[in-house]
């Protein structure tokens, strides 16, 4: 279940959907097992990005070139390269 907290601020937003969209890209869902069977994600989707979020945020620039990566791709349809 994703669950969505109200965060002030356009940063704190920002901040929220680049990590989520870096957890769901890298797909490594940890499963934790339960005694009576049930289970759940170990960690939160948050934590898993925010995490890997942090390797582009070292500095201004290398964090620039990250959001030109992924406007590049969002604007580049797939289709172009078919041939």
């Amino acid at each position: 279940m994703l669950l969505i907290a109200i965060v002030p601020g356009r940063r704190a937003v920002m901040a929220y959907v680049l990590s989520l969209r870096e957890a769901f890209e890298s797909g490594s869902l940890k499963q934790k097992v339960y005694q009576d069977g049930g289970s759940s994600v170990a960690v939160s989707f948050f934590r898993q990005g925010i995490t890997s979020l942090r390797r582009h945020v070292q500095s201004l620039v290398i964090f620039i070139r990250y959001l030109e990566t992924i406007t590049q791709k969002l604007r580049t349809p797939k289709w172009v390269y078919v041939q």
